[in-house]
């Protein structure tokens, strides 16, 4: 598991780097982002292809204990949320919206941006980021020389 733990300051929000995606995002817009989808009671599953000249593979990020979520559609994403969660899943630290959850248990803000992609925040209890490598075509061809 990859964690990078950054302390960041963007337009008066503080965040946390927790997840970076292994590939650029640049190539991978709305149709390359699946889900969320449900996978059993209050978890979500975010699932994106993808590709670029070093690595290719598929990034599953698991949320679990969702209170709920919202997605923002280009151009209405502000700038600053671009900036911070560009390719990467952050969490905001003093969130206002996660201050309004109602549960028993600890909530984080997520969020994730995708280059032509939706914003995707979540408010959940936990995180975790996978990647899964896949061998390229010129991994191939190196392996036939």
């Amino acid at each position: 598991m990859l964690l990078v733990l950054r302390w960041l300051v963007s337009s008066a929000l503080v965040y946390v780097v927790e997840y970076e995606f292994p590939f650029a995002t640049s190539g991978l817009s709305a149709q390359g982002l699946v889900g969320p989808s449900a996978l059993g009671r209050r978890r979500f599953r975010l699932r994106a292809e993808g590709e670029d000249e070093h690595r290719a593979g598929v990034v599953e990020l698991h949320f679990d204990r969702v209170q709920a979520y919202r997605v923002t559609f280009s151009p209405d994403v502000q700038p600053s949320a671009i900036e911070r969660s560009y390719g990467r899943v952050t969490r905001l630290l003093d969130s206002a919206w996660a201050s309004t959850s109602r549960s028993d248990v600890p909530v984080h803000h997520y969020e994730i941006y995708v280059d032509d992609g939706p914003c995707v925040e979540l408010l959940a209890g936990a995180f975790v980021g996978r990647f899964f490598e896949e061998t390229t075509e010129t991994d191939r061809e190196t392996d036939r020389r």
